[in-house]
């Protein structure tokens, strides 16, 4: 019985350590708030775009539209995916994130001037 409750108490303050802190290369909520609010946009805004246009080649143009957003935040893919994955490794925290994104619907939604790479004529996607 004695070897139970060690491991009972052993069991209780390994699952209840705090969260993990983030590390100091994982954007901050807010600023990750903002950089999925304006993916999400781009997302609605490709989508739209191909109702509109069915030839537009939807992945690729994704791919471009995040780029930009991206690039207008001054991120590399590589610093998002990070925080992306850091995030997605503390369900609580991630939980805050989509907690915060669906109180905020409305924020800035406006996509980066650079979004012009879309628009046909543009140099973009056709």
């Amino acid at each position: 019985m004695n070897r139970f409750s060690v491991f009972v108490l052993l069991l209780l303050v390994v699952s209840c350590k705090e969260p993990e802190r983030r590390p100091a290369d994982v954007l901050p909520p807010e600023r990750m708030i903002v950089v999925l609010r304006q993916l999400m946009t781009a997302d609605e805004w490709v989508s739209l775009q191909a109702e509109q246009n069915p030839a537009l080649p939807v992945l690729d143009s994704s791919i471009a539209l995040y780029n930009t957003v991206l690039r207008a935040e001054e991120l590399s893919q590589e610093q998002f995916r990070r925080s992306f994955r850091w995030y997605q490794t503390q369900p609580a925290q991630m939980q805050a994130l989509l907690d915060s994104l669906q109180k905020r619907p409305n924020g800035d939604t406006s996509l980066p001037a650079s979004a012009d790479v879309l628009r046909p004529g543009k140099g973009g996607a056709r």
